[in-house]
């Protein structure tokens, strides 16, 4: 019943198999075929569609196919390399992006630190210049009474602007004294 004719080498499951054009064909040949049954071990009972060969092939087995094909397994094969080369890429690209990102944020927060330290630089050297200024003011009028005592003026008022002055030269070391402790925790600090 078989004929030689219409066997050909099929690539998708590595075996050479009977090839129909049609359907109906494949079918024809399965139902002329039943009488086989009980004499061979070869009897078709299902016909299936081949990508590979472009035409129907027979089977004795009704259940589909669960062995995989040469060709399945090639591009199971090639596509399981294809996929863990992109997984590795993703992976590479990701680490890549975490880096820039995590370098980013260093960065930005090394500026706003930059920042903060340079005006709290320039706020410090305004007090400064100020407690200079008024260290001097305070110096000049010292001299000043000690030179008005010199030539003996002498009262309540003068004893007055004495105390007034003693306490404003302590407060006026006290704060340099503060800001100059600050500046060096700072220093210390950064």
């Amino acid at each position: 019943m078989e004929s030689v004719e219409n066997k050909i080498y099929c690539n998708d499951s590595g075996e050479d198999k009977m090839l129909f054009e049609t359907r109906g064909g494949a079918k024809r040949f399965i139902e002329k075929s039943t009488g086989l049954r009980y004499y061979s071990d070869y009897s078709p009972m299902v016909s299936y569609f081949c990508k590979s060969c472009n035409g129907w092939h027979v089977k004795n087995k009704e259940k589909p196919q669960t062995e995989t094909s040469i060709i399945g397994k090639f591009l199971d094969l090639f596509s399981g390399i294809w996929r863990k080369r992109l997984i590795e890429k993703e992976k590479e690209i990701t680490k890549k992006q975490r880096e820039k990102a995590h370098e980013k944020r260093i960065s930005t927060r090394l500026d706003t630190a930059y920042n903060k330290i340079g005006s709290q630089i320039s706020r410090l050297e305004i007090i400064m210049a100020k407690v200079n200024l008024y260290s001097e003011s305070l110096f000049t009028i010292q001299n000043y009474l000690e030179h008005l005592t010199e030539a003996g003026i002498s009262g309540k008022k003068l004893q007055d602007v004495h105390i007034i002055l003693d306490e404003l030269s302590e407060d006026i070391n006290l704060i340099g004294q503060r800001k100059i402790v600050k500046t060096e925790k700072n220093e210390e600090a950064g």
